[in-house]
């Protein structure tokens, strides 16, 4: 992921799940267990299965936003990755329950 080997143990952060702990690591696939006991399994650029998109990232991708206006700013990005998640969700389960 980004270029830098993974190693079972290194601790990430899920736009969906929040911290993790990469668990097995499998040729081009990895598995996270998350503090709620959720296991998820993503591909080497980070990929969640279940999302079809990246997902999962090193550290909180939003922790460093500086917003123009401090009391707005990291909300407002927020909602938007989170509506992002949402809609990407939406459309999995579409899919599925379509099948």
């Amino acid at each position: 992921m980004d270029g830098k080997p993974l190693v079972s143990g290194d601790q990430v952060f899920d736009v969906a799940f929040g911290e993790g702990t990469i668990s097995t690591i499998k040729a081009a696939r990895f598995t996270v267990r998350f503090s709620t006991g959720t296991l998820s399994i993503y591909d080497s650029d980070g990929r969640s299965m279940a999302f079809g998109r990246r997902t999962l990232f090193w550290s909180d991708p939003l922790a460093g936003v500086v917003p123009p206006n401090p009391n707005a700013g990291i909300r407002l990005a927020r909602t938007q990755a989170h509506a992002a998640l949402d809609a990407s969700l939406d459309s999995v389960m579409e899919a599925a329950w379509h099948r």
